[in-house]
């Protein structure tokens, strides 16, 4: 699995997130068997999430998908 430590900047972005990995996972397992993990990191901070994946290539999809709502920042 591929790691990668994901911060919003608030609760609100936070939120929007959960909305967004929802949908990335729904859209992943319509069309694989690859699986996608995401919880909150303990310790981190109330926003801070974990994303695994099991390739690159999606967590890379990910990213850009997430990005395009939020922004890098979070990354």
């Amino acid at each position: 699995m591929i790691r990668r430590l994901v911060i919003p900047a608030n609760g609100e972005e936070a939120a929007l997130l959960d909305r967004l990995v929802a949908s990335f996972t729904e859209e992943l397992a319509a069309r694989t068997k690859e699986c996608m993990f995401y919880m909150t990191e303990p310790g981190a901070g109330d926003c801070a999430r974990i994303i695994e994946t099991e390739t690159q290539e999606t967590l890379d999809r990910f990213l850009s998908f997430v990005a395009a709502h939020i922004g890098h920042h979070a990354f």
